[in-house]
């Protein structure tokens, strides 16, 4: 990737001109990137829909729950390591959840805290996970449920194109004020690239998501 607005060096005349400075990578494949900010009216809302996801994820009968992280994660989809999550925590336990459905087990709700070294966290993780494990039904939300899962996978990927929205402005703002105006167009129009990549992502999870839950309706899956 390019550093904006850093000088290339001058080329052979027998090779093409330098292109302007983009902020971006040739095969726009780093769209998982772009995801990072999140206004501050909504930082509230987004910990809680996250964190009402991987409780009803870790409760979830395993055959849903593994269905919801393969509509999710994929080939054509998103990483495991992208940022789907705000909160780097919730990142690290959807991580070890897609390590588990990708090796064919599952960590259920009673294994969470033991799937860890604590160890290697801050004093506020393991809180996180007997939060997630040992829902407290009087807690400021609803407590989720498998019923609720589906819809809170779909909310989930929105929020992540909407911070990927975000992101793709800020970076425009960038632009306007620090590169030429001859660049600007370039720009732009790679910045359009990763916007129509990550909208060609979230339609193909919301597209995983309905076609493999509208086949678990069929089949329900056995309770763990």
């Amino acid at each position: 990737m390019t550093e904006p607005g850093r000088a290339r060096m001058s080329t052979p005349d027998d090779r093409p001109p330098p292109q302007p400075d983009l902020e971006t990578v040739t095969a726009h494949d780093d769209v998982g990137e772009f995801g990072v900010p999140v206004d501050i009216d909504e930082i509230g809302a987004t910990i809680t829909l996250e964190r009402e996801f991987l409780t009803a994820l870790v409760w979830a009968p395993q055959a849903i729950a593994t269905t919801v992280v393969r509509a999710l994660i994929g080939p054509d989809r998103l990483a495991a390591d992208a940022p789907l999550f705000f909160l780097p925590h919730h990142g690290t336990v959807f991580r070890c959840l897609a390590d588990a459905v990708a090796d064919g087990t599952w960590v259920s709700a009673a294994e969470l805290v033991t799937a860890f070294d604590l160890t290697e966290h801050d004093a506020r993780f393991p809180h996180l996970l007997m939060e997630i494990a040992s829902p407290n039904p009087a807690h400021p939300w609803p407590l989720p449920t498998e019923t609720d899962l589906p819809s809170l996978a779909r909310s989930l990927a929105d929020q992540w194109l909407r911070r990927g929205y975000q992101a793709l402005l800020s970076r425009m703002h960038t632009v306007l004020r620090e590169e030429r105006t001859s660049t600007l167009d370039q720009h732009w129009i790679a910045l359009s690239r990763h916007q129509r990549a990550a909208q060609a992502v979230h339609d193909r999870i919301l597209q995983a998501l309905d076609t493999a839950l509208r086949g678990d309706d069929d089949h329900p899956g056995s309770a763990r």
